[in-house]
């Protein structure tokens, strides 16, 4: 907008000049990173001033300074008439200094791998700012420009600074006419020089890919610093930050938990396939703490995970580290309506602290009454049941909260990948296809394949008998590694794989029928899998 309303100011020697300095320093960065292109191109440009006068031609020059050191004096308070524009402007400097240091500071911290503190960098440049009060200069700030140029020259020392401060107390006292000299718009381009190495585009990408949320704050700021200016800037990204952090409290995480046959522990029904709920017993998990703006939610979802069946409710408190007053008596509304139909109530995984602010709000008999539980293992043992529990329904319910796509996961690779564990399942195969030894028998490497793969811990038999099966797609890969022929290695696998339907038909039948239905679903999936890998290579 700015650079619109300067058109009728167009000067073409000036875009040419910092058109080829700035090409002159990307060029020269890559070819002799180590060499000062900024300080040769600004003597070239002072040269060319003083050869062929460029200022006849339109190009600005910076104003002629003094020669010297400024001097001490004290700010006249009593000469201050406007008071409010003053605090206003002095509030908007302080603002944009806090924020342009505290992010040149921490991006140079975290490339270097060294620690900030950045209540100690706020300090030192306050105290650079008294200074510079009594001097008359510009506001003391961090400059992402200047960081940019020393991270080219790979500063490691504070050096840099010093030396750099001498420098210009030397152009102070002995080289201001020299200053006369120098183009804008090679200065100006030597700032964008400085600029466009330390621009994040990857972490923009990175940002996209993450959480579209923090993305569009990118964007914002990004956006008002570009057509309105710094402070603006600041102020959409501080705006908008903020409205983020409130949408995540009032609209946080949360899920229903159920249990999977042979497993320990109690895993989301939205990202756990396997995972049932138990029969009579909603387990639900908020993950942020509880304050009048999310209560509503935190309800709202319990009444829908809620049926005419429900005789047990427990909510996983896992992830609430503080409540309100408000929140609290709307537990306590919630302890006495589901006490009164005859609904066992529990706070469970909780940090004592909430406790704490149960008993101070006057809600304490919710614990003396046993209405707290430190795991849910607990508050299911209070409510009379234990392991192997009931599951509600033989075929996979889908919960209230949120949706899921069906698809067979294993635990651990569900909760550290999601929808990437196939990809990973995969890679994982094909590294141990790779590392296979041939000179031991197939039996021993089957075995170190299901126990020592280390990517998912312990197994249950049924999760083995997905790694097998899984293999036999590998089975021209493997007979190749191992000198052996597909069909020993076939009947090998097949024989493993027989062993645990025996097991489990004689040592657990509701595991051997879990087992069956698995079966026929991953034998679905794979094909599928395969049959969509030949399109693509038809294609």
């Amino acid at each position: 907008m700015h650079a619109a309303g300067q058109w009728a100011s167009f000067n073409g020697p000036s875009l040419i000049l910092g058109l080829g300095t700035l090409a002159v320093i990307l060029t020269g960065r890559r070819v002799a990173p180590k060499i000062p292109f900024a300080v040769i191109v600004m003597g070239l440009g002072a040269l060319a001033q003083a050869l062929f006068h460029l200022d006849q031609y339109g190009v600005a020059l910076l104003p002629a300074v003094s020669p010297g050191l400024p001097g001490f004096s004290l700010p006249r308070f009593s000469q201050v008439t406007e008071w409010a524009s003053v605090i206003t402007t002095s509030l908007t400097i302080a603002l944009v200094v806090m924020a342009e240091t505290l992010l040149s500071s921490n991006n140079m911290a975290a490339r270097k791998g060294q620690a900030l503190n950045d209540n100690q960098e706020i300090l030192a440049y306050a105290m650079g700012n008294f200074v510079a009060a009594a001097t008359g200069c510009c506001p003391v700030n961090g400059s992402v420009s200047r960081m940019g140029m020393a991270d080219q020259f790979d500063s490691q020392s504070q050096l840099t600074g010093v030396v750099a401060g001498l420098v210009m107390i030397v152009v102070l006292l002995f080289g201001t006419g020299f200053i006369a000299y120098l183009p804008v718009p090679v200065l100006t381009a030597i700032v964008i020089a400085a600029l466009c190495g330390i621009l994040e585009f990857d972490e923009a990408r990175r940002l996209f890919k993450m959480d579209l949320r923090e993305f569009y704050i990118f964007l914002g700021a990004f956006a008002g610093v570009l057509f309105l200016g710094t402070l603006y800037g600041v102020v959409i990204g501080a705006v908008l930050s903020f409205g983020s952090v409130l949408i995540r409290s009032v609209s946080p995480p949360r899920d229903v938990l159920g249990v999977i046959r042979g497993s320990q522990g109690f895993y989301s029904l939205k990202r756990y396939p396997k995972a049932y709920p138990i029969l009579h017993v909603v387990i639900y998990r908020f993950s942020a703490n509880l304050f009048f703006a999310n209560i509503d939610v935190f309800e709202e979802d319990l009444k829908k995970c809620m049926d005419a069946d429900t005789r047990v409710v427990i909510v996983d408190a896992s992830g609430i580290t503080s409540l309100d007053l408000t929140a609290a008596k709307h537990i306590d509304c919630l302890y006495r309506r589901m006490k009164s139909r005859g609904i066992a109530f529990y706070l469970a995984e909780h940090i004592a602290e909430i406790n704490d602010a149960l008993r101070k709000a006057g809600y304490g008999y919710i614990i003396e009454d046993g209405g707290v539980s430190r795991t849910i293992a607990g508050a299911l043992r209070a409510a009379g049941m234990s392991r192997p529990f009931t599951l509600k329904g033989e075929e996979w319910q889908r919960p209230e909260l949120g949706s899921f796509r069906k698809q067979q996961l294993q635990n651990d690779l569900a909760w550290a990948f999601g929808d990437d564990q196939d990809a990973e399942m995969e890679k994982h195969i094909q590294q141990w296809v790779a590392q296979t030894n041939p000179e031991h028998s197939l039996d021993l490497e089957l075995e170190r394949y299901l126990h020592e793969g280390g990517l998912w811990g312990r197994l249950s038999r049924i999760e083995e008998d997905e790694l097998l099966e899984r293999l036999e797609t590998h089975l021209p890969e493997l007979a190749r590694k191992m000198g052996k022929r597909e069909k020993d290695i076939g009947a090998a696998i097949l024989r493993y794989r027989r062993q645990i339907a025996r097991d489990l038909e004689t040592q657990n039948p509701e595991m051997f029928q879990l087992l069956v239905k698995h079966r026929k679903e991953l034998r679905r999936l794979l094909e599928e899998k395969r049959k969509n890998r030949n399109e693509q290579d038809l294609t």
